[in-house]
C-alpha cells in the first residue's frame, strides 16, 4: 500500500503541473490549446472538456487569491468615504425637496 499522505502529495503535484500547463496554454491559439487538452485527456480518466473546465477553475481560483487583498483595501476605502457621501447626498436631496415648497409659499429665490 501507499505511505500516508502519498496520494495527497501526488494529487497536489498533478494540480501544480496542470496549473502550469494552463498558464502556458493561455498564450496559445484555441486550436493548439484544444490539442494540448485532447492529448492530456488520454492520460486522465476524464474528457478534454472536463480538463478545460478544471483548468479554468484553477486559474480563476488563483486569480481570486491575488485579488483578495486589493478587494479588501477597496472595501475599506469605500467604508471610510461612504458616510460622507451619504450625508452630502441627504443634504442635496433635502434641498431639492424644500426648494419647490419654498418657491410656492414665500417666493424665496425670486427677486
Amino acid at each position: 500500500m501507499y505511505p500516508p499522505g502519498y496520494l495527497r502529495s501526488l494529487v497536489n503535484a498533478v494540480f501544480v503541473l496542470f496549473f502550469s500547463i494552463e498558464l502556458q496554454t493561455r498564450e496559445l491559439n484555441s486550436q493548439i490549446r484544444s490539442g494540448v487538452y485532447a492529448h492530456l485527456a488520454a492520460f486522465f480518466p476524464c474528457s478534454k472538456d472536463t480538463l478545460v473546465k478544471r483548468a479554468r477553475k484553477l486559474y480563476l481560483y488563483e486569480q481570486g487569491g491575488r485579488l483578495k487583498e486589493p478587494l479588501q483595501k477597496l472595501k475599506e476605502a469605500i467604508g471610510r468615504t461612504m458616510p460622507e457621501q451619504l450625508a452630502k447626498y441627504q443634504e442635496e436631496f433635502q434641498a431639492i425637496l424644500i426648494w419647490p415648497v419654498c418657491q410656492i409659499s414665500t417666493g424665496c429665490g425670486t427677486t
